[in-house]
Order: structure tokens, then sequence, then C-alpha cells
């Protein structure tokens, strides 16, 4: 979305960054309800990962915004390149834990009242999933 605002539509990195993070909000409330629908949010490791990209999110925002904007541009033409090369294989040949070719392996079934009434899910057994990695 940023390289799309900052070339087509003009906007600088800074704006186009801002603009972009704000976009994200409702579509990632949205997101993160079907996936919790679905049982696949590990609630444990919520507290650490939430705490970790709120600061993150805090200082890497100050600190961008404090660069000039010619070496942010490079920063983040780097980071998509280097994106991009990891996604397409190119660098990193690494492979992930468990396999996307069955999506339903890695998500668990849950019914819906599991879900909203109790967030961690902690009375539910998710002991027949942890072979797949995909536990809660």
């Amino acid at each position: 979305m940023v390289p799309v605002l900052t070339v087509f539509a003009g906007l600088t990195q800074k704006v186009a960054q801002g603009t972009a993070l704000a976009a994200m909000v409702l579509p990632a409330i949205m997101g993160c309800l079907t996936y919790v629908s679905q049982g696949c949010v590990r609630g444990n490791v919520l507290p650490g990962l939430l705490t970790g990209v709120s600061i993150g999110a805090f200082l890497g925002g100050n600190f961008a915004l404090q660069m000039p904007e010619t070496l942010l541009r490079l920063f983040c033409g780097v980071i998509f390149v280097l994106t991009g090369c990891k996604l397409l294989g190119f660098i990193g040949g690494r492979k992930p834990a468990y396999s996307m070719a069955s999506p339903e392996q890695d998500c668990l079934e849950l019914p819906a009242k599991y879900i909203w009434d109790d967030f961690v899910l902690d009375h539910y057994d998710h002991s027949e999933c942890e072979h797949m990695g995909a536990g809660i």
C-alpha cells in the first residue's frame, strides 16, 4: 500500500506510511475476528507479542518521523526488495514449520461459543492439534 501511495498518489513517504497504518485498523480487526472464529489465534503468546509490537511501533514511528525523506524511502525500498526475495524463495530457504497444503490442519475447528465465552480458550482441549503446531 505504501509504494502505491508514494508512486501513484504522490504522497511523501511519511504521509503514505501514516495513511497506510490508519487504513489498516479496521481490516486488522476484521481479520483478527475471522482468525479467532476459526481458532487460529494463540492466546498464550498475545501478551508478549502485543507488548513488543506496541513498543516497536511507537519507537519505530518516532524514529521514521525523524529520518530524512530520502533515507526513509531508501530504507523502505531495501526492506520491500528483501521481503520479496524472501517470499519468492531467493534468500533464506527455510520452510514453514507445518504445511499449508491442508489449511484445516493448521487451524482448530472450534464452536463459536468457546471463542466468545473465553478468548484465551483455556477450557478447550487442544492436545489433538499440538503435533501440528496450531495449538492455542
